[in-house]
């Protein structure tokens, strides 16, 4: 059984996912993941992460119309998030990171020290520092599936409206309008590749 994870930035092309996405499935892949490349601030390339707008703006590019044949391994509460029309917060206790060193705190994206066991992580750290809704800068272009993975399933089984928007997407898929944003889509950036390297001939000489 084989599953795939991909996270995207501000250079990736839709069609080529598309294309991707159809060879996955033809190699016989259980299933997908995709989430976006998020700018955590000691990640030493900032400038190819996705904020949110870009985030939304690069998802509905990549997934609206997708064929049925593509199998991801995730919540379908979670794919409406990305795409702007679904509103989550984050739980990053619902997926944490455990190492060498401890329980991260509070998720493996943002090391703000270790607890020894899970219950010291969930009593020490004062959660209501982190999220969008907390205004912790750190916090407001992050839209990963490790924070908002778990809000989509608490969503999907803790409210009728969840459940009855997973069941209208699993019968009938998504619908073909997505929810209008405050301002325009953002265009999703050209790709960024490097300049090509030039070799240089050395002349050496030979001596005899």
């Amino acid at each position: 059984r084989v599953t795939t994870n991909s996270t995207l930035f501000n250079n990736a092309q839709p069609e080529r996912y598309h294309e991707f996405f159809d060879t996955l499935m033809e190699m016989g892949v259980e299933g997908m993941m995709v989430s976006p490349g998020y700018p955590y601030e000691k990640a030493p390339d900032q400038k190819h992460f996705l904020h949110s707008r870009e985030t939304v703006s690069l998802f509905r590019r990549l997934l609206d119309g997708a064929k049925k044949s593509w199998r991801f391994n995730q919540s379908p509460l979670f794919i409406e998030f990305l795409k702007g029309n679904w509103d989550l917060e984050c739980t990053p206790w619902g997926s944490p990171a455990y190492n060498i060193f401890g329980w991260q705190k509070p998720c493996y994206l943002l090391n703000e020290g270790y607890a020894s066991s899970f219950g010291e992580l969930m009593e020490s750290t004062e959660w209501s520092r982190y999220g969008r809704a907390s205004g912790n800068s750190k916090c407001t272009d992050c839209m990963v599936h490790c924070g908002y993975e778990p809000s989509a399933v608490a969503d999907t089984f803790g409210s009728l409206r969840g459940l009855m928007t997973v069941a209208k997407l699993f019968l009938f898929g998504p619908g073909k309008k997505n929810r209008p944003l405050a301002e325009p889509d953002l265009p999703v950036p050209m790709p960024h590749f490097a300049e090509p390297r030039r070799s240089s001939l050395v002349e050496l000489t030979v001596l005899d």
